[in-house]
């Protein structure tokens, strides 16, 4: 059962994801133009998929999905903050209760 679990957990975090990707790519066609060229020029063979060694030679692609990821995150990613009082920032109004979730650094690799 502890296994069956783990396996949804994981697809429905992919499907997710792949539809956040699907929809970017169905927004700006022409971005995937670009994204299918780069990977074309890399694996050459439609048969052959991508490797870990192909990464350094698929810049497009990599940023590709680190803008998905970041553009559309599945959990947040931060620690929530809310007002004790109401706040003005710039032309903004903030009602005292109003919650920010501050993203916190990472690195992506």
């Amino acid at each position: 059962m502890v296994v069956l679990n783990a396996v949804e957990g994981g697809s429905d975090t992919t499907r997710a994801t792949l539809n956040v990707f699907v929809s970017a790519m169905a927004y700006d066609p022409d971005f995937l133009v670009k994204v299918r060229k780069e990977l074309d020029a890399v694996c050459g063979d439609p048969e052959r998929l991508p490797t870990f060694d192909d990464i350094p030679r698929l810049p497009i692609i990599t940023a590709c999905v680190k803008e998905v990821l970041r553009w559309r995150p599945l959990v947040p990613a931060g620690i929530p903050r809310v007002l004790i009082q109401d706040d003005v920032f710039e032309q903004y109004y903030f009602p005292k209760g109003t919650q920010f979730s501050i993203p916190h650094l990472r690195t992506i690799f």
